[in-house]
Parts: C-alpha cells; sequence; structure tokens
C-alpha cells in the first residue's frame, strides 16, 4: 500500500531569493491499495511525475508524509 498524507513539495527552497514559491504538489492525501491500478492524468508541468518520484523516495515532502507499506520514506536511507 502506498499512503500519501497532507503531501506538499515545491522545488525552490525557503531560503532563495523567490518571493513566490509556487508548490507543485499542494496537501495531497491518496491512498493505493495493494493491487489497485492507478492513472494519473494532467497537463504538462502538473505534478504528475512529481507525485511518482514521492513513491519510491526519489523524492521526500517538504511537508506530509508517504508511506509504502507503512514505511515512511522520510526514514529510508537510500544507497
Amino acid at each position: 500500500m502506498i499512503e500519501f498524507r497532507k503531501v506538499s513539495f515545491w522545488y525552490a527552497e525557503e531560503d532563495q531569493i523567490f518571493d513566490n514559491v509556487q508548490e507543485v504538489l499542494k496537501d495531497v492525501s491518496l491512498t493505493i491499495k495493494n493491487g489497485e491500478f492507478v492513472v494519473l492524468l494532467g497537463r504538462n508541468a502538473s505534478g504528475k511525475s512529481t507525485l511518482a518520484r514521492h513513491c519510491n523516495a526519489l523524492l521526500v515532502p517538504k511537508r506530509g508524509d508517504v508511506l509504502v507499506e507503512g514505511i515512511n520514506t522520510k526514514d529510508l536511507e537510500l544507497i
């Protein structure tokens, strides 16, 4: 199971000079159960790939949590 709990993500860091940092993902909550088939549809640059990259911990949320089989991706040590 993959669970997104109020996930928010943006690419610019908070300490950069950008006044209007736009969130790519904002408070996304979603549960995908084992065996379910999910399709992500949307416009270019709407966050589809960003959302998918959170599933395998290539990205970690700035806010919120992503759990894969109950394990928070923030707690994983990647090689």
